[in-house]
């Protein structure tokens, strides 16, 4: 049974360390080789310079795949439902500490991912990586 069909959010307490760790490993990947990546890129006419806000057609895009990955938490009354003891204080903190651990990684990944490839960053910083990159393909394999 596939594990979205679950009627208990608990069932996901296995898994959710695997996604987890899959997000730390690909923050530092991809964190570790933004310098290098940049030292060789910065001076490149084909990747361009940095740029620090862009308004063009993509900017609608970013805009609206921003609003989607901070409100695609739908699963927050089944982990408020599911806690020992919830209080409007103890579901208020989870909450500002997962946004806020979010944000962070969307921030580190975001900047590090840009600053490695500039103008030609892809929607899916993963793309942008040789497929031969055995760092990269590890943390493809973990995220799927």
């Amino acid at each position: 049974l596939p594990l979205a069909l679950a009627k208990d959010i608990s069932v996901l307490r296995y898994i959710s360390p695997v996604s987890i760790c899959a997000l730390f490993y690909m923050a530092a990947v991809v964190s570790i080789g933004c310098p290098y990546q940049f030292q060789q890129h910065m001076n490149s006419k084909e990747y361009g310079s940095v740029s620090f806000f862009n308004v063009d057609t993509q900017f609608f895009e970013a805009f609206a795949l921003c609003i989607f990955a901070f409100n695609c938490h739908l699963n927050v009354v089944p982990v408020a439902a599911s806690m020992v003891s919830p209080s409007k204080a103890r579901i208020r903190k989870v909450s500002y500490r997962v946004n806020a651990l979010q944000f962070a990684f969307y921030c580190l990944i975001g900047v590090t991912g840009y600053l490695s490839f500039l103008s030609t960053t892809k929607s899916d910083i993963l793309l942008d990586y040789d497929a031969s990159n055995k760092f990269v393909a590890g943390g493809r394999i973990m995220l799927t």
